[in-house]
């Protein structure tokens, strides 16, 4: 009885990585290993964080506004501090994409 062949699973086509630090070695993995980016794949990070602005690096990224998430951690650090609140609060801050030259459309079939 012959075996089944098996097919290579197909290469992706993004990585969304956990922040930018870890986008930034995924970026640099497929850069060393001549992999197109955004050509073939495409590379996000989370953070917005300096690194990604720099020129030679220019990562997409998702931000979380930094300003109003100090804002809120401030007015929620003051509120427990005077004792206007004890209990527990969550607030959600809607993070939004920040496009540089890591993404791009599928590579085509």
């Amino acid at each position: 009885m012959a075996t089944p062949r098996r097919t290579a699973p197909a290469a992706p086509t993004a990585v969304v990585a956990f922040n930018d630090r870890c986008a930034l070695g995924v970026l640099d993995r497929l850069r060393r290993d001549g992999i197109a980016v955004p050509g073939r794949v495409s590379v996000v990070g989370y953070d917005d964080s300096p690194l990604a602005r720099l020129g030679a690096i220019d990562l997409t990224t998702v931000s979380q506004s930094p300003q109003p998430m100090a804002e809120a951690a401030v007015a929620a650090a003051v509120e427990r501090l005077e004792g206007d609140r004890t209990a527990h609060v969550d607030v959600v801050l809607e993070p939004h994409l920040v496009v540089r030259g890591t993404t791009g459309p599928p590579p085509g079939p």
